[in-house]
């Protein structure tokens, strides 16, 4: 993966490993603000390019499920307050391993999705002007979606979210990292 264009919000330690990124999370760290109370936390480890127009961005991530919420996520943002990511995340539901989503407009909204069961897993962000999919996959070629909703068509920071909410932190890896400027030809499918 080439770094050159890619810039830090909350920066954090970087390691590469072949075409390999692996940030190191901060402790308690996340992007997220609470529904109900407004409290906000946007102190994950975020390392990012700017995007104008369509795009796909994509890639493989894994990491050690030490903690509820730990995740690999990637994630795009307007501004501070208004940003949208797929994250691959140990959940508090009995120690599952889960694809989970998180769009926020001033607050934040949560939605956890497929179990998956730990190990690696595919992530894909598509934007076609102002509407977005989220997909994951087993195998990067065959996508399942797991949102399509509406956001801003305008330029946005596209890249990689290590996260630690309530742990300690760790290493958490992003493999085979892709970015196009171009929507998917078949949209509903991720290609």
């Amino acid at each position: 993966m080439n770094l050159t264009d890619f810039r830090w919000v909350n920066k954090a330690k970087i390691k590469t490993d072949g075409d390999a990124v692996i940030i190191e999370a901060h402790p308690q760290s996340d992007f997220f603000t609470d529904p109900a109370t407004g409290e906000s936390r946007a102190n994950a480890a975020y390392l990012y390019r700017q995007v104008e127009g369509d795009f796909i961005f994509r890639g493989k991530v894994s990491h050690a499920f030490a903690s509820d919420y730990d995740a690999c996520a990637l994630m795009m943002m307007a501004d501070d307050d208004t940003y949208a990511k797929i994250c691959y995340e140990l959940t508090d539901f009995g120690g599952r391993c889960a694809i989970s989503v998180v769009v926020a407009d001033g607050r934040s909204d949560d939605a956890n999705g497929a179990d998956l069961g730990g190990g690696a897993v595919w992530l894909q962000i598509a934007r076609k002007k102002s509407a977005v999919m989220f997909y994951h996959s087993n195998d990067g070629e065959n996508w399942v979606i797991v949102r399509h909703f509406t956001f801003t068509d305008k330029p946005l920071k596209v890249g990689l979210v290590a996260q630690s909410p309530v742990g300690e932190g760790g290493s958490f890896r992003f493999e085979n990292v892709m970015f196009e400027n171009r929507a998917p030809d078949e949209l509903w499918m991720g290609k």
